[in-house]
């Protein structure tokens, strides 16, 4: 058996990144997550569209956006300014990746755009387009 360390540090394994998708309260909790944000970008105008033939939503409001794509997929990462916003906590975009409610997912915010396939996504790299 190998010596004890004499301390540990808390972090989170790979394994639950893939995971946080089922803690998510289903649709409700993805409509949720983009009204708040939209909320905490000052939007004045949201816009929803369902289609259901081609089964797509499409969600697109008049915020500030975001400038930085890592924001928006990197776990904890929010942006916001702490002091003004209750209780960010950066997990947001996990909601959307339950591949039982989606198969992919399309995020567009100032001049970059990701896509995202929710059977496929953990460990690999986001493409990033120019809006």
């Amino acid at each position: 058996m190998s010596a004890l360390p004499s301390s540990v540090r808390f972090g989170v394994d790979q394994r639950l990144t893939r995971e946080l998708p089922r803690f998510f309260g289903g649709l409700s909790a993805c409509f949720r997550e983009l009204f708040q944000n939209s909320f905490r970008g000052g939007a004045l105008d949201v816009c929803i569209e369902v289609c259901e033939k081609s089964k797509t939503i499409t969600f697109a409001d008049d915020s500030v956006g975001c400038d930085d794509p890592l924001l928006v997929v990197r776990g904890g990462a929010t942006g916001w300014d702490e002091t003004k916003v209750t209780e960010p906590a950066g997990l947001g975009i996990f909601s959307f990746l339950n591949k039982e409610l989606f198969t992919k997912v399309a995020i567009t915010s100032k001049n970059w755009s990701i896509i995202v396939n929710t059977s496929d996504w953990v460990d690999r790299d986001i493409e990033i387009g120019r809006a």
